[in-house]
């Protein structure tokens, strides 16, 4: 799912971006073009960690249903 547009900077050729760096914050100048990137990398990382989520809740019900057929009575 990609984020909702920024509007359009009017005034600045470069758009502040920042990351950790060995717990410090590292900021960075980026280009418009950069920042849109960088907007869909962690798109896709947010999506990407909503699948492994899902995945983990299926995993986990398996899990269970196959413990619970295995268990004498």
């Amino acid at each position: 799912m990609p984020l909702p547009r920024r509007p359009a900077a009017t005034s600045r050729a470069l758009l502040p971006g920042a990351r950790k760096v060995a717990g410090k914050t590292v900021t960075r100048r980026l280009t418009p073009r950069q920042a849109q990137l960088y907007e869909q990398w962690i798109a896709n990382r947010r999506h990407l960690d909503e699948i492994i989520t899902a995945m983990e809740d299926v995993s986990r019900e398996a899990a269970e249903q196959l413990l619970d057929d295995t268990t004498p009575t």
